[in-house]
């Protein structure tokens, strides 16, 4: 409903924001170690840093409580070998309402999952000034034809492919980047996508 002038490059979390975590997890488990691999290194950087997966819908024969269960379930997976002795700063979320997102955005630095073709999360992102890397094909803030809405947006192939993960090392590592990026984000969310400018909208059609 509106932006906030903060400025995350030194918040502590480095969220998997879209709810699509278990679908990597199930079909793309070697593509999410080459991930968690390269935030472990962030990690050793920085010992405030945490992850944190919130964790969407999964099979309820797998995981039946993410709530209760989905840490114990994240660690168990394949992918997560590497990173046992980070076990005690990685996070699970299940089951947020949308004030706790926000909430959770506000302490985030980045944003590490993958972008979905549409939905909110870049969004919530940008409100904080967060720059999101999104699908180059379709996302939230481009029309169908490609068009992108303004100046600014960070885009890769819908993976976590090298240049998705050479986009996220820039805007872990620069801050001229990541602000520069951040800003076109939060400015066009602030124009486009608050309560105040649904109003201003209201305002001219009437």
């Amino acid at each position: 409903p509106r932006t906030y002038d903060t400025n995350n490059f030194d918040q502590t979390y480095l969220l998997w924001s879209w709810r699509n975590f278990w679908q990597y997890a199930e079909n793309y488990p070697q593509k999410l170690t080459i991930l968690f691999n390269q935030l472990a290194k962030y990690l050793d950087t920085d010992p405030k840093l945490k992850i944190g997966i919130i964790i969407g819908s999964y099979r309820p024969e797998v995981l039946a409580d993410p709530k209760r269960d989905g840490k114990e379930w994240l660690m168990s997976l394949s992918c997560m070998k590497e990173m046992i002795s980070y076990s005690n700063r990685i996070i699970t979320f299940a089951n947020l309402h949308w004030f706790e997102v926000l909430g959770l955005l506000r302490e985030t630095k980045l944003i590490i999952s993958p972008s979905e073709s549409l939905g909110c999360p870049a969004y919530e992102a940008a409100a904080f000034g967060i720059p999101t890397i999104l699908d180059r094909a379709s996302n939230p803030f481009q029309d169908p034809n490609g068009n992108k809405f303004f100046e600014g947006i960070i885009t890769a192939p819908k993976d976590i492919c090298p240049e998705f993960l050479e986009k996220l090392d820039i805007l872990f590592t620069n801050y001229s980047v990541y602000n520069a990026h951040g800003n076109a984000y939060r400015e066009y969310v602030k124009t486009n996508a608050t309560y105040e400018a649904y109003v201003k909208q209201l305002d001219y059609v009437i």
